[in-house]
């Protein structure tokens, strides 16, 4: 393998958490509304669009389970119910999972300064510390 392409894909970059976080719920949100306007002319486009969002959910699901914390459990009733409406796939729920999305995407854009300063100081860990992570979505 290309030795350079190698470094590349072992990079860690100091990007703040709370910038991939919100680059997630973008992605999603983004392929959310081609699969919610693809339902009735391409349903297979639709269903790979929503299992994209399926996998991408379970990621974030997996961040919320390690942090241990007290709110950590409303993000997953709310990610469950994503899921749900992900996998009824029609364009109602498609809508509803938008919704609750973009709210937590605002909440989290909201914090954002806050969330930088903090992973500055040493309150929140940095991507650094934790490892690599890859944005497939």
């Amino acid at each position: 393998m290309n030795p350079a392409k190698l470094y590349r894909q072992n990079q860690v970059y100091s990007v703040p958490r709370i910038e991939v976080v919100l680059e997630l719920y973008e992605r999603i949100l983004e392929r959310l509304a081609k699969a919610r306007a693809a339902l009735a002319t391409d349903p297979q486009e639709s269903r790979k669009l929503t299992n994209q969002c399926c996998m991408a959910l379970a990621g974030l699901s997996a961040a919320v389970m390690e942090s241990g914390a007290d709110i950590g459990s409303q993000f997953l009733r709310l990610y469950e119910f994503v899921l749900h409406s992900l996998t009824t796939r029609t364009a109602a729920s498609l809508q509803d999972a938008i919704n609750v999305l973009t709210v937590l995407r605002d909440g989290f854009e909201a914090i954002r300064q806050q969330a930088v300063q903090m992973e500055r100081e040493g309150t929140i860990p940095s991507l650094n510390r934790i490892g690599s992570l890859n944005l497939t979505v």
